[in-house]
C-alpha cells in the first residue's frame, strides 16, 4: 500500500487510469479494478502530479524534474485478457518535420524520435523466418521496406522477441553506397514522403499485420503541395543519378580486375595493347565520376571533388527544410546531369569494345566479362 497523491484518467480512452504515489507510478486498464506498477525507467520517487497531453504522459516528481512517456497509444489496446503471440499497435498521427533526435544519453533526457514510431509485440522470433516491415501509400505502392534477410544495412531490420519499437524517418531508399568511397556532404538518404495516409505492414512468415496512420505536414511549414512534390522529385533524381554512377563505377572496377587477370595469361602484344587501352579509358571515366585519390575523410581538402560528389551535394542542399529547389539548383543539376550522361555514354561504348575483345579472348578459353 502506497500513499496516493494524484489519479488521472485518459480522456481519449475509457478505463485507462494512472496513479502517482509516494513510491512511483501505477497503471490500471480496467477503470481501477486492478492496478499494476508502471515504472519503466522512472526511479522510485514521489509523483506529485500527472498530466496527459495528446498521446503523452507527463509526471512531476517532487521537484526532481519531469518524466515524460511519449506515445501511450499502445496502452489503449492493452485490454484485460490481452493475449496475442504477435501484435502491431496502431501508430499515432505522425508529423513530417526535420527535428534533431540526438540519440540516447546517460546524463540528459532523450528527444522524441523523428519519424513514425511503430510499437510491436512478438512472442518469439524464429531465425528461419523472414520478417518484413513495409510502408505503403494510398495508391498501394511500397515506399520503403525493411527485411530481416536484407544484405544491405540500410534495408535490414532485425526483430526482437517481446515488446519493441521501430522508428522510420519518413524517407525513401537512398543510393547503394560503394564500400570505401569517400564523399563530403552528399544526399545519402532518399526524399521525404509526402503528407497523406499510409499503411504499415509487419510480415512474419505467412502472417501479415496491418495498421493505417496519417502523415501530417509540420504546421509551421509554408511550402505548398507543389513545392513539396518538386523537392521530392528533385531529391529522387539525385538518388537515381548517384545509383547510376555507382553502377558504372562498379562495372568499371570489375572490368579492370578481369583485364588484369587476362593480361597475366596472354603474351600477344596486340591483345595486351588493347587491354591497356581499355584500362586507361575506363580509368579516365571513373576519375571523371569520382575522386579516386581519396583515402581518408580529409583527402577532399587536397583533391578536387568530382561529378558524383558535386551532384550528391546538390541533393543535400535541397533536403534542408521543406522548399522547392531554387532556379540555380535546377540549372546546376541540369549542367551536372549532362556531364554525367557524357561519361556514362562513354562507358556504354567502352563496354562494346570490351565485348569485342572478349570474343577474341574466348578463343584462348579466357573470358574477361560476365555481363
Amino acid at each position: 500500500m502506497h500513499f496516493t497523491r494524484v489519479i488521472r484518467s485518459d480522456p481519449q480512452h475509457e478505463g485507462l487510469l494512472f496513479a502517482g504515489t509516494e513510491y512511483g507510478l501505477y497503471l490500471s486498464v480496467d477503470g481501477g479494478a486492478n492496478w499494476q506498477p508502471f515504472q519503466n525507467n522512472l526511479p522510485e520517487v514521489p509523483i506529485t502530479d500527472l498530466a496527459l497531453k495528446g498521446h503523452h504522459l507527463i509526471a512531476a516528481t517532487q521537484g526532481r524534474g519531469f518524466w515524460i512517456l511519449d506515445d501511450i497509444g499502445p496502452l489503449y489496446e492493452m485490454k484485460p485478457g490481452f493475449n496475442k503471440k504477435q501484435h502491431l499497435y496502431k501508430p499515432k498521427p505522425t508529423y513530417l518535420m526535420q527535428a534533431g533526435y540526438g540519440g540516447k544519453s546517460k546524463t540528459a533526457g532523450e528527444n522524441h524520435p523523428n519519424g513514425v514510431i511503430l510499437n510491436y509485440y512478438l512472442e518469439s522470433v524464429d531465425s528461419a523466418t523472414e520478417y518484413q516491415i513495409r510502408f505503403v501509400d494510398e495508391q498501394g505502392e511500397v515506399v520503403r521496406s525493411f527485411s530481416s534477410t536484407a544484405e544491405s544495412k540500410s534495408k535490414r531490420w532485425q526483430p526482437k522477441a517481446g515488446a519493441n519499437r521501430f522508428v522510420w524517418d519518413l524517407r525513401k531508399r537512398g543510393f547503394d553506397p560503394i564500400d570505401g568511397m569517400i564523399l563530403w556532404y552528399v544526399l545519402r538518404q532518399g526524399p521525404y514522403i509526402l503528407p497523406g495516409n499510409y499503411q504499415v505492414q509487419l510480415i512474419a512468415g505467412e502472417d501479415t499485420l496491418k495498421q493505417n496512420f496519417p502523415v501530417i505536414m509540420d504546421p509551421r511549414v509554408e511550402a505548398s503541395e507543389a513545392d513539396l512534390q518538386a523537392q521530392h522529385d528533385y531529391m529522387a533524381d539525385i538518388i537515381s543519378g548517384m545509383d547510376s554512377m555507382n553502377t558504372c563505377i562498379r562495372e568499371i572496377r570489375n572490368l579492370r580486375e578481369d583485364l588484369n587477370r587476362a593480361q597475366s595469361r596472354i603474351s600477344d602484344s596486340s591483345l595486351i595493347a588493347r587491354i591497356e587501352a581499355l584500362k586507361d579509358e575506363s580509368l579516365k571515366i571513373e576519375e571523371a565520376l569520382y575522386q579516386t585519390k581519396n583515402r581518408s575523410p580529409q583527402d577532399p581538402l587536397n583533391f578536387p571533388i568530382r561529378l558524383n560528389n558535386k551532384y550528391g551535394h546538390l541533393g543535400a542542399l535541397a533536403s534542408i527544410g521543406f522548399n522547392a529547389p531554387t532556379s540555380s539548383m535546377l540549372a546546376v543539376k541540369e549542367e551536372l546531369q549532362g556531364r554525367i550522361n557524357i561519361e556514362i555514354e562513354k562507358w556504354q561504348k567502352l563496354k562494346i569494345e570490351a565485348e569485342k575483345l572478349n570474343t577474341i579472348l574466348r578463343a584462348t578459353e579466357f573470358e574477361i566479362l560476365k555481363w
